[in-house]
């Protein structure tokens, strides 16, 4: 399945080592993940500055994406489609990528439940509803 992960769960998924992390390796072992090169830069950009992450993790994440991921140039979105207009190029990652979830902690997005063909879902929603089992 086609997943983009929204840059709160990449974050999450280091910061935190819990749900997200779990969402991650998941997503990492059995599905194809869906990114874009502005999610990628966010990413860097909140580890450093909110984390205070080493410019190594930096790379080394940065360099996992890049190699284990989709990156696609997001497709344009209508200003209207969300609340958020930062939130934007996640949709249009979703829509360029053929994404059938996008996994967030975005309020934002979530409101949403659905975009075009894509359903829109939290990490629990997601370890519930696809996570293979034991």
């Amino acid at each position: 399945m086609k997943v983009v992960l929204d840059v709160n769960v990449l974050i999450a998924a280091e910061a935190a080592r819990g749900l997200c992390l779990d969402v991650v390796v998941d997503c990492l072992a059995r599905h194809e993940i869906i990114l874009c090169n502005e999610m990628l830069v966010q990413m860097r950009r909140a580890l450093g500055k909110k984390l205070g992450a080493p410019r190594e993790m930096m790379d080394r994440l940065d360099a996992l994406y890049r190699e284990q991921s989709r990156i696609v140039t997001p497709l344009d979105v209508p200003r209207s489609a969300c609340r958020d207009p930062d939130d934007l190029p996640v949709l249009g990652t979703a829509l360029a990528g053929g994404a059938s979830v996008i996994v967030t902690g975005d309020n934002d997005l979530l409101v949403l439940g659905r975009f075009g063909g894509t359903r829109i879902i939290t990490p629990r929603r997601f370890l519930e509803d696809y996570k293979a089992g034991p």
